[in-house]
């Protein structure tokens, strides 16, 4: 999905952890403040790659800030319901990290995407992630069932992009 919008809005298509943080992740998952560190390190650093080149080109993200998040109170809390409210500080972007214009949550169940045997805890778990994206409100989210057609999801996405900036998506971002 991501190589195929960044293809078609001849953008950039990258990923989280950034080349040069991606050797190093097998060291940083001893604990969770490790892996906690090394994630918001990579942020940062994806961050600063986005600068480089988002007044050239639109950029297209995989696994930013909002994943992060969404996983680490997926995996602090036993139900859905055990989340913190909506309106809780901890749903606010950093205000020293770069703000995407747009994410989207793909939101298909793991078993889907991994092809895996559904279990009652992998739904828990995507209905931890799926609830706190609810949550996020700044940057804004769009939620897209991601369990049919991918040509589906694609188009859904790609309408919502040109209704917000237009068919051409000419972008008017300042050099860093």
């Amino acid at each position: 999905m991501l190589r195929r919008l960044a293809q078609t809005y001849q953008g950039y298509a990258l990923q989280n952890p950034p080349r040069c943080l991606a050797q190093l992740k097998n060291g940083f998952f001893g604990t969770k403040f490790e892996r906690k560190a090394y994630l918001s390190l990579c942020n940062y650093a994806m961050a600063f790659d986005i600068q480089s080149v988002w007044h050239l080109h639109p950029v297209f993200l995989s696994s930013y800030y909002y994943d992060h998040l969404s996983f680490n109170i997926a995996w602090g809390h036993d139900r859905p319901e055990d989340l913190p409210p909506a309106g809780s500080n901890i749903y606010s972007w950093p205000g020293d990290l770069l703000v995407p214009d747009l994410v989207v949550l793909l939101n298909a169940h793991r078993s889907i995407r991994n092809r895996i045997a559904t279990t009652k805890d992998n739904y828990l778990f995507q209905r931890k992630i799926v609830t706190s994206f609810e949550r996020f409100l700044d940057p804004p989210v769009l939620m897209v069932n991601a369990t049919n057609f991918f040509e589906d999801s694609f188009y859904k996405i790609k309408n919502h992009i040109q209704k917000i900036w237009g068919y051409t998506m000419s972008v008017n971002v300042p050099p860093p």
